[in-house]
Order: C-alpha cells, then sequence, then structure tokens
C-alpha cells in the first residue's frame, strides 16, 4: 500500500542536488511528510527495503528505464523533474534526447523546467498534457536572498583574490575513458536516428572545439592574474587529470571538489564558464559572471547561462573584462541579481521565487493525490517475483561478500565523484538556513537520511 505521508528524493550528483532537495524537505515536513533524501544508486539497487512513498526521480531519461518502471510496479507513486533541464541546447532536441514517452507515461506527473520544454514536449506526445506540470525546481528557489547563507564557504582561506573557472566538458573529457570511446558508447545507447542523430553528432563536435579553446584560455591565467588563486571545479562527469595537471605546472592554481561552484562564486571576482547551469545560479545571486564564447553555434549553443553573463570571445578581451571585476558587495550583489532575473523572467517555472517557487508547486501537486498509482493485477505478481528474487539475491551477495549490495560497495571512485556522503549534522545546517531548526534528522545508514518534524507530523 502506497505510504502517500513519505517522500522519497534520490540524489545522483551531490554539490547539484542536495542543498535544493534539502530545502523541499523543509517545506514538505511543513505539511506532514516524512521525507527519506540519500544515494540514489543504493536506491535503484534496493528498491524492496523503502517504504512504498512517492518517489521524486532526478530524471526521466533512457537511463532510467530499467528503473521507473520497476518503482512504479513495486508500488512507488513515481514522480520526476530533471535536474538538467535548467540547461539545454534547445527544447526540441531535448525532447529527443532526455524524454522517452514511455517514461514519462511511468509518472503520475513529470515537472517541466517551464513552459518551453512543456510546450515541445506537447508538440510531440499531445495526450500528455495532464502529465506535465511547468515548475521549474528547487535549485532556483533556494537562490532567494534569505537563502543566501547555504552558498557561503566559512572555511576558506587561500590568501588571494578569486578567479573561479567552472568546466562542464563530460562530453569532451570524460571522466573514466578517452573521448572517442565515451562518444561511441554514448551514441550506441541513445539509439538517436536521423536529424536527432545528427544534431548529437554535430553538438558533440562543437564542444570538442569549445573545450580545446576553453582549456587554452585557462592556460593562460595564472600569468594573466599572478596574485589570484585560479580555482577549477570540473563537472564531476568530466575528468580531473588535464586540470590537475595544470594546477600542478602553476602555484597559483588548484583544482576543488569540495564546497559547491556556487559556493566558490560568492567569494570570486569573476566566475568564467561556457554554457554551465552554475552561471544561472550564481548570475541570480548577484556574483560576476563571464562566459567565454571562443567558438559559436546558432545550432549548438547552450544559450541561457550565457545571457545572463558577460561574453567575451577573445582570450585578451576576456582577460580585461575580469581584471575590472572584483568581489562584488552587497549592493552590486543585488543589482546583478535583479538583472539576472529579469533576463530569466519566464524561462525557468511559472514564478522566480515567491508563494508560487518551483517546491509549493510541487507539492501543491503531491497533495491533490489520491488513488495512486493504479496497479494490474501483472504489476502485483511482478512485485511479489521481484521481492523474492532481490531477497535471494541479497542473500547469496551476503554470503559471497559479507555487505554485498550496501552503499560501501556502490561508492566506487567514479560514484564518490559524485556523490561524497551526507550526514546528519550537515542536514541540520542546512535545514536551520531554510527555517526548520526543529526538524528532526535520522541517519537510515547507507548513506539515506530521514528528515521529520519532532512529532512526525507537519505543522
Amino acid at each position: 500500500m502506497i505510504q502517500k505521508n513519505i517522500i522519497l528524493l534520490p540524489i545522483e550528483i551531490k554539490s547539484r542536488e542536495f542543498n535544493a532537495k534539502l530545502y523541499f524537505a523543509s517545506q514538505a515536513i511543513r505539511r506532514g511528510y516524512e521525507v527519506w533524501i540519500g544515494f540514489a544508486k543504493y536506491f535503484h539497487e534496493n528498491m524492496p527495503l523503502f517504504p512504498r512513498g512517492i518517489l521524486i526521480e532526478n530524471d526521466v531519461g533512457k537511463g532510467m528505464g530499467s528503473i521507473l518502471p520497476v518503482a512504479r510496479r513495486l508500488g512507488f507513486a513515481v514522480t520526476a523533474w530533471d535536474e538538467e533541464a535548467l540547461v539545454v541546447k534547445n527544447d526540441d532536441f531535448y525532447v529527443d534526447e532526455r524524454v522517452p514517452y514511455s517514461h514519462i507515461k511511468e509518472c503520475y506527473r513529470f515537472f517541466t523546467r517551464g513552459e518551453g520544454d512543456r510546450a515541445s514536449l506537447l508538440r510531440r506526445y499531445p495526450d500528455l498534457d495532464g502529465h506535465l506540470i511547468p515548475a521549474g525546481n528547487p535549485r532556483i528557489d533556494i537562490l532567494a536572498p534569505e537563502y543566501r547563507a547555504i552558498h557561503q564557504i566559512q572555511d576558506i582561506d587561500v590568501g588571494r583574490r578569486i578567479i573561479l573557472v567552472n568546466s562542464r566538458f563530460s562530453h569532451s573529457n570524460p571522466y573514466h575513458m578517452d573521448r572517442q570511446s565515451f562518444r561511441d558508447g554514448l551514441l550506441r545507447r541513445s539509439n538517436l536516428t536521423g536529424k536527432a542523430l545528427d544534431f548529437k553528432v554535430g553538438y558533440m563536435d562543437h564542444t570538442d572545439r569549445l573545450y580545446e579553446s576553453f582549456h587554452a584560455m585557462v592556460e593562460r591565467l595564472p600569468d594573466a592574474f599572478p596574485d589570484h588563486q585560479i580555482v577549477i571545479r570540473p563537472h564531476p562527469s568530466e575528468s580531473p587529470d588535464p586540470w590537475d595537471a595544470m594546477a600542478a605546472r602553476h602555484s597559483n592554481v588548484m583544482v576543488s571538489k569540495s564546497h559547491t561552484a556556487t559556493a566558490w562564486s560568492m567569494v570570486a571576482d569573476a566566475t568564467i564558464h561556457n554554457g554551465c547551469t552554475t552561471a544561472i545560479e550564481a548570475a541570480l545571486l548577484g556574483c560576476n559572471i563571464v562566459a567565454y564564447c571562443p567558438v559559436r553555434s546558432d545550432l549548438y549553443d547552450v544559450r541561457l547561462p550565457n545571457q545572463v553573463s558577460v561574453q567575451t570571445e577573445e582570450v585578451e578581451q576576456l582577460i580585461s573584462v575580469v581584471r575590472g571585476m572584483s568581489r562584488p558587495g552587497a549592493a552590486e550583489m543585488q543589482a546583478n541579481s535583479a538583472a539576472a532575473r529579469k533576463r530569466l523572467e519566464g524561462l525557468i517555472g511559472p514564478a522566480m521565487g515567491g508563494s508560487a517557487n518551483a517546491t509549493a508547486i510541487v507539492l501543491d501537486v503531491l497533495q491533490g493525490v489520491t488513488a495512486w498509482p493504479d496497479r494490474s493485477a501483472k504489476d502485483m505478481l511482478f512485485s511479489v517475483k521481484y521481492r523474492l528474487d532481490y531477497w535471494c539475491k541479497r542473500r547469496k551477495a551476503s554470503q559471497a561478500n559479507g555487505e554485498g549490495l550496501d552503499a560501501a560497495a556502490l561508492l566506487d571512485s567514479y560514484a564518490l565523484e559524485k556523490f561524497a556522503g551526507v550526514d546528519a549534522g550537515e542536514a541540520q545546517a542546512a535545514l536551520r538556513i531554510f527555517g526548520a531548526a526543529d526538524a528532526d534528522v535520522a541517519d537510515l545508514g547507507n548513506q539515506w537520511l530521514r528528515i521529520t518534524t519532532p512529532t512526525g507530523a507537519g505543522h
């Protein structure tokens, strides 16, 4: 039976999702929910261990084809938003690449970034109108001025002014294999054909050229800014090796895996990027954002983050722009934030903050749920068989190597790049900033936490 008072929030990339989902939890517990939050891969491997509550997945992409239908048939009330939908190449290709029709049909509701991606989905799948809710993402909600403390670094002391470089080139500089092998595998798994396949190949060619130019630009920064600390933050799915090699050659370059990219932006004179989602978040907070655009394409550029940035095309131009910047004070941050919000108005969710923020929209929809999901007798039989098979598998794994399917066994080096672990104290500190200092946080083990009000019910 569905436990409709429980919401499960799996996390794929901690630096991207953790604080926003804690904010979501802080609001959900006020409405009477109990929230479970933690390591996505552990949940996907161990679904029978979890209560059958309302599941909010990170996306409905092609990699979820073995997860969404299983979760629904096991009795979870499946919903999703897409953590990567805030920044897309264009909405029509986004639908081709990341939103299969059958996957949305596994969901009670799919929460879109805004009206743009919703419209593209409806052009392709007109019968999905009732499934699609333009909500935005809680990552935007926590950029409100009252939550600025969540993005501030308290223990940073590099002794120099900071320039942050955000790299988002996981296609061109993949973490765990060479570029060509990654590309071949990605295209094979995508199942794209025709114009959609041509677009994907063209986009990857474009980002390869952009990455090479971007890397060459970053190599100029240490000498151009000898009194600054250059902090490089590669995407968690990107190899740190080229950036580590650069840091080894320069005393004023470091590659950071600590803190969020947004937190580094808050203490930097400038953040340099191209097409990076963090640029949107940092711009909305009022930071100085510079886009380096040495290779342009009307077809392939990821435009939205660049639109909230000072755009540069030549290295010398970028250096000149950054030399004119210093870490903004409160008044400048307020002005920068207002300008960014104006540029993004109507593009992310139906509102930018206020009572109609993404979290409120999603929770309003979830509280309207009655009988859900509608499972057939075949689904019930699947659930029984799946659970029996799972417990047999778990018993065999436990006999073979002790912990078997536990989180520690799933956190290989690549997984640790994306999910560095959570603890109750860390969650409590964030919840205090979000006005939920009275929340109870229980460590459930295996990198999962349970968050409730002191009485286990909302106020």
